[in-house]
């Protein structure tokens, strides 16, 4: 009992660490061949709009685990800097890449390709499909568990 507890303390705290790491890293915005920065929370609502475009807001908030005024801010910044648009269709909004939305999502698959800060992904490698789906499992009950806003 008291070796699960050992483990447990070891995880929060290995937990609680990724998060201010990625609190650090999130809050430094980057170019992604725009010619200016954009934050983390911008480029990967990019990132998401380019890789699932049929979604609208609601949809977006909910896959991306922001709340619909988070993600309506985030959007309304991105067309502000002209590279989304957005289109109303019946009640719901949807957002599309422009031509400068697009470059920024191929700038920053771009990024992870060559300078991927994550090694994780280069480690998963060593690892057995079963141990992964165990870890995603871990790493998705714990997001779930988490209070929500």
């Amino acid at each position: 009992m008291e070796v699960n507890k050992d483990i447990d303390n070891y995880l929060i705290d290995l937990l609680f660490k990724f998060h201010n790491e990625m609190s650090i890293i999130d809050k430094k915005p980057m170019d992604y061949d725009t010619g200016y920065p954009l934050f983390k929370s911008e480029i990967h609502m990019i990132d998401f709009i380019g890789r699932f475009p049929d979604l609208n807001i609601s949809e977006l908030a909910y896959k991306t685990g922001m709340t619909k005024s988070a993600a309506s801010q985030v959007i309304a910044k991105l067309n502000r800097k002209k590279l989304i648009i957005k289109k109303r269709e019946r009640k719901e909004v949807y957002p599309y890449l422009t031509d400068e939305g697009q470059r920024a999502f191929d700038g920053h698959k771009k990024y992870h390709e060559t300078q991927n800060q994550y090694s994780v992904f280069k480690n998963t490698e060593k690892y057995m499909p079963e141990v992964k789906t165990i870890i995603a499992d871990f790493i998705f009950d714990y997001i779930e568990d988490l209070p929500k806003n």
